[in-house]
C-alpha cells in the first residue's frame, strides 16, 4: 500500500476477499458507484488497474462477519 497503490485487496486461494483497503484518493468515486449492500465492488470492477492484490492465505479465516447470525454461521472456530 505505501508503493502508491490506489486500492489493496486480500486474497485467498487466489479470489479476492478482505479486507479492503483503499487510498482517500478514491473514496468519491466508491461513493458515487455504490449501491446497497454492494459496497466497493462496482468501482473495483470498473477499475481493476488501481488493485494490488496482496496473498493473505494462511493468515485466518477470509469470511465476511457483519451480523450475529454471521457469526454463529462460523462456530466457534478450529
Amino acid at each position: 500500500y505505501r508503493s502508491g497503490a490506489r486500492v489493496a485487496i486480500g486474497t485467498y486461494a487466489g479470489q479476492p476477499r478482505h479486507p479492503v483497503l483503499l487510498a482517500r484518493a478514491v473514496w468519491s468515486e466508491v461513493a458515487e458507484l455504490a449501491t446497497g449492500d454492494q459496497g466497493a465492488r462496482p468501482f473495483l470492477r470498473a477499475h481493476p488497474e488501481l488493485v494490488t492484490k496482496v496473498p493473505c492465505d494462511g493468515t485466518g479465516d477470509p469470511a465476511d462477519v457483519d451480523t450475529p447470525e454471521d457469526l454463529a454461521r462460523l462456530g466457534d472456530g478450529p
